[in-house]
């Protein structure tokens, strides 16, 4: 059975669609069109990509719910005000949100209070839907970025008195406390006090028997998701404290290593899973 899938160009870092790279017959057309193939075949569906690409997330939106789509293949955030315009699925994965600092003066468990009570101001990722999380004055208390993740690495750099707010996937995040940039030294740090967000597919409310067979194909599949991203990009390394020869260059270059080898094994295990799904 046939099934209408829409896309949405806001989305671009998760996938690579282009005219000689469709969805449903494409082998790295990026993370969640990968996946999306994956779970609509387990789900025993096809899926036709609608004829034109959506580059407003109304319009997107509006077409899930009018039914002009049946399925979106984007992950997002199961945000309670959409669900009166679309169902979710099961979660893919998930968001965790925590603070950006530099290692030579970050002290980790300092860094709440000094964004409460020592004047520290938080720097937020580009784009960053910042009053999902804070309420009035919490939200004076910030610098909004610039557009650009350069921009925002460089305000940290500028700023003295500035933490960073970013999100992490939860398919990339190995630790609580991981390398985010080793060319500057930065590190993120998780906030357990902030509310893990889920991802998940959406489905147009007039297609409500998407819902089961998606459901048991991502039940099914949804532990490969990280192995199809490590296929774009690698999980940040884990930052320890301890000493090791070389400085920071060198327990980068250990980690790498080590996240080499867990790929290699990843992909081998991913390929033997995709086979025996699709048997």
């Amino acid at each position: 059975m046939s099934i209408v899938a829409i896309g949405s160009n806001m989305y671009k870092h998760y996938h690579r669609l282009t005219d000689d790279c469709q969805l449903m017959s494409c082998n790295r057309a990026g993370v969640n069109v990968d996946y999306f193939t994956l779970v609509v075949r387990a789900a025993g569906f096809v899926a036709v990509p609608y004829a034109r690409q959506i580059n407003d997330d109304v319009e997107y939106l509006d077409f899930l719910g009018n039914g002009t789509a049946d399925i979106g293949w984007a992950l997002r955030r199961q945000d309670p005000l959409l669900q009166g315009k679309v169902f979710f699925t099961l979660p893919v994965t998930g968001v965790t949100y925590g603070y950006v600092a530099s290692e030579d003066r970050t002290k980790i468990r300092d860094l709440l209070d000094k964004l409460e009570w020592q004047g520290f101001k938080a720097v937020i990722w580009p784009k960053f839907r910042l009053q999902l999380y804070c309420r009035g004055d919490e939200c004076a208390r910030t610098i909004m970025a610039p557009d650009t993740s350069e921009l925002y690495f460089a305000s940290l750099a500028k700023h003295p008195n500035a933490v960073g707010f970013a999100s992490v996937g939860d398919e990339l995040l190995r630790s609580d406390v991981i390398i985010y940039n080793r060319r500057v030294k930065q590190l993120f740090i998780t906030d357990h006090g902030l509310t893990r967000q889920p991802f998940s597919f959406t489905i147009s409310k007039r297609r409500r028997d998407l819902i089961e067979p998606f459901n048991r194909a991502i039940a099914l599949t949804s532990s490969i998701y990280p192995r199809i991203m490590a296929r774009y990009v690698p999980p940040y390394g884990v930052y320890s404290r301890q000493q090791i020869p070389g400085g920071w260059h060198g327990r980068y270059s250990s980690l790498r290593l080590l996240i080499r080898c867990d790929l290699a094994i990843s992909h081998h295990l991913y390929d033997h899973r995709i086979q025996h799904i699709l048997r």
